[in-house]
């Protein structure tokens, strides 16, 4: 789902990074299984690795995996756990 709105908003700006904490083992993930997942996944989005906790480190907003934010330019959080993701709510976060 979300890579079909990546495809469409793309050239607008939109971008999608997920943050990969474990991997599909529940192990910590790592750059491979991350690659891994991504190819698997048929996504052309970025996914990256935090393992450790790193993720909530970096983005302490993001505690309470699984969470979705939508953010505008100057990373402002303009949405929140939004399901399912609709074109008004990207619309929205675009410059």
């Amino acid at each position: 789902m979300l890579e079909s709105h990546y495809q469409k908003y793309k050239d607008q700006g939109f971008k999608i990074i997920t943050l990969m904490e474990t991997d599909a083992n529940q192990q910590p993930s790592s750059a491979t299984s991350a690659a891994r997942w991504r190819s698997e996944m048929n996504l052309n989005y970025i996914v990256v690795s935090v393992s450790g906790g790193t993720g909530l480190t970096l983005f302490p907003a993001f505690a309470g995996y699984p969470s979705f934010k939508m953010m505008s330019v100057g990373m402002v959080v303009t949405a929140e756990d939004v399901f399912p993701v609709t074109d008004n709510t990207i619309m929205a976060a675009l410059p």
